[in-house]
């Protein structure tokens, strides 16, 4: 009885033994046949990309530069890696090369809804924080405009909290925009990015006003500091407690 069960466990462990082995076969064959699959599917997505780009067709362009960056990965331990990812990296720089001057057009129409499509394009060039500096850089510029209507006849202890006021609005407003845009998760980091390119531009000409309007008098620069204290305060406010210190540097 025990040579028969000894006989019989040997006969099954070659059966298990011969099943991994065709596991293993077609796994290799499965990995095999996906990988020629890709190999066809980067062909076709570099011709679909170069015909994209010939009709202007930026949005199926991104598209498949997706694609092309998902062959390329699974591809990469294939002959030519090196010569696919030369390939996509310079047909995303072109890409973005063709989407400057249309965002920046976009960006000046201030449309949410045209914004999202340049979001999911500079997501799929994976490249988001591209646009999120561009649309950082021209919120300001109307605040930047205000800034500038100050006159030497203006009392500017007067005038800044009008000013402050602006920042405040577009600070609320940019929360309620950067969350269509960016999602939620964004918000604080780009609100807190758009208040640094709304007063470093200015910072110098602030010092200045500061010197030319009379603060060497203690009640003039007391009101200055109590309004801008005022202005700091509301605007934290406004933000997750986790970018105050990033606000204050500001």
């Amino acid at each position: 009885l025990t040579a028969r069960l000894d006989t019989l466990s040997d006969s099954t462990s070659q059966h298990v033994h011969e099943l991994e082995e065709l596991d293993r076969v077609k796994r290799n064959m499965e990995t095999c046949a996906a990988t020629l699959v890709e190999a066809a599917n980067w062909s076709a997505a570099v011709r679909e990309a170069n015909s994209k780009f010939a009709a202007g067709a930026l949005p199926e362009a991104a598209e498949r530069l997706a694609a092309m960056q998902h062959s390329e990965e699974v591809l990469r331990s294939m002959p030519e890696s090196a010569e696919r990812r030369r390939t996509l990296a310079q047909l995303r720089d072109q890409l973005e090369v063709l989407l400057k001057p249309k965002l920046l057009q976009a960006l000046q129409k201030e449309r949410v809804a045209s914004l999202r499509q340049y979001v999911d394009m500079y997501r799929q060039l994976d490249r988001l924080d591209v646009f999120q500096s561009e649309y950082c850089r021209a919120r300001p510029a109307q605040l930047h405009r205000y800034w500038f209507t100050f006159s030497g006849h203006d009392d500017f202890a007067s005038w800044l909290p009008a000013f402050h006021e602006q920042v405040l609005g577009m600070i609320l407003e940019e929360r309620r925009r950067c969350a269509e845009i960016f999602g939620a998760g964004a918000v604080n980091a780009v609100v807190v990015e758009i208040i640094t390119e709304t007063i470093t531009p200015i910072t110098p000409s602030f010092v200045g006003r500061l010197r030319g309007t009379g603060t060497t008098s203690l009640p003039v620069a007391v009101e200055l500091f109590t309004e801008t204290m005022s202005f700091l305060r509301q605007a934290l406010g406004y933000l997750d407690s986790s970018c105050t210190a990033e606000l204050v540097r500001v």
